[in-house]
C-alpha cells in the first residue's frame, strides 16, 4: 500500500513540475505575456517542491515506523490525496497543452 502512496505523489510532483515549465515555457509565444507566464509558472513549482517533500516525508515515517495497522489509516489517506492532486495536475496539465500547441495562445495572457 505504501508502493502506491509513494508513486501516486510523486505522480503529482511530476505532473505540477510539467506543467510549471510549460507555463513558462508558453510565454516565448509571446513575449509581451512572458512575465505573467513566469509569475504563475512560480506557485506552481513551488505546489510542485512541496509534493516532493510531502512524498520523502512520507516515506521516511514508513520507513522508521513499525509496518502495522496504525500506519493503513494514514496510507489510505495519502493514497486519496495523491490520487486526487495527481487526476488535477493531469487535467490541468491536458488542458494548458491544449492551450499552447492547439491554439497557439500562451497559457496566462
Amino acid at each position: 500500500m505504501k508502493n502506491i502512496a509513494h508513486w501516486l505523489g510523486l505522480l503529482s510532483a511530476v505532473t505540477r513540475l510539467l506543467l510549471a515549465a510549460l507555463v513558462a515555457a508558453s510565454g516565448l509565444i509571446m513575449p509581451s505575456t512572458l512575465p505573467i507566464n513566469s509569475v504563475g509558472a512560480m506557485p506552481l513549482a513551488v505546489v510542485s517542491l512541496l509534493q516532493w517533500w510531502r512524498v520523502r516525508a512520507m516515506k521516511r515515517v514508513s520507513d522508521e515506523a513499525s509496518a502495522g495497522i496504525v500506519l493503513n489509516p494514514l496510507h489510505r489517506v495519502d493514497i486519496a490525496t495523491s490520487a486526487a492532486m495527481s487526476v488535477t495536475g493531469a487535467t490541468l496539465l491536458f488542458g494548458a497543452s491544449m492551450r499552447v500547441f492547439v491554439e497557439g495562445t500562451p497559457v496566462f495572457g
